[in-house]
């Protein structure tokens, strides 16, 4: 399964290495941590894709409805989690090398709750706003964004928790552009 997955990525981005102008690799960090890569489409959208991993403290809603039972429950929970993002981006050029990006997208991913060391399947959608500025004297982006977002955790285990959270993110990127 790690192979299969390392390959199809590998695979992803050596075929789209071949636009060389129009591509943006690197990192990034805040509340999660990974790798980054933009596709500029033309000059009014893009892709980014994203691949990290992060700790969140947030507020959950879980709905109980079985055994006689129709219970909601409201509180926080602390988790870590592993996932993919893929968002499509409106780009607008503020002034020479300034870009302020919207869109949205989804994720899928894993998530492990810190106090029942339970795992969830991670599924998500999100907005996605932020600045870029493009270095003009080296290749090389950097870029702010805000990320609210709503997920769903599902676990496959006897407890069977659904739980919905509010899945935010603030982010800092830098990346290589080519």
């Amino acid at each position: 399964m790690k192979k299969n997955l390392l390959l199809i990525l590998f695979s992803f981005l050596t075929t789209t290495f071949c636009f060389a102008q129009k591509n943006e690799l690197g990192v990034v960090v805040g509340s999660y941590n990974g790798l980054s890569y933009k596709r500029v489409v033309n000059d009014k959208f893009a892709t980014l894709t994203e691949v990290g991993f992060g700790l969140q403290a947030t507020k959950f809603s879980d709905h109980y409805n079985g055994g006689g039972l129709n219970i909601s429950v409201h509180g926080n929970i602390d988790l870590w989690d592993v996932h993919i993002n893929q968002n499509f981006l409106f780009n607008y050029e503020i002034s020479n090398n300034l870009f302020l990006y919207a869109g949205g997208g989804v994720t899928i991913g894993y998530a492990q709750e810190f106090n029942y060391n339970e795992g969830f399947a991670k599924t998500g959608i999100n907005a996605i706003v932020g600045l870029e500025y493009r270095l003009p004297t080296a290749p090389l982006g950097i870029a702010f964004d805000f990320r609210p977002g709503y997920a769903n955790l599902t676990s496959s285990s006897e407890r069977d928790v659904n739980v919905s959270i509010f899945d935010w993110k603030l982010a800092l990127a830098l990346r290589y552009c080519f």
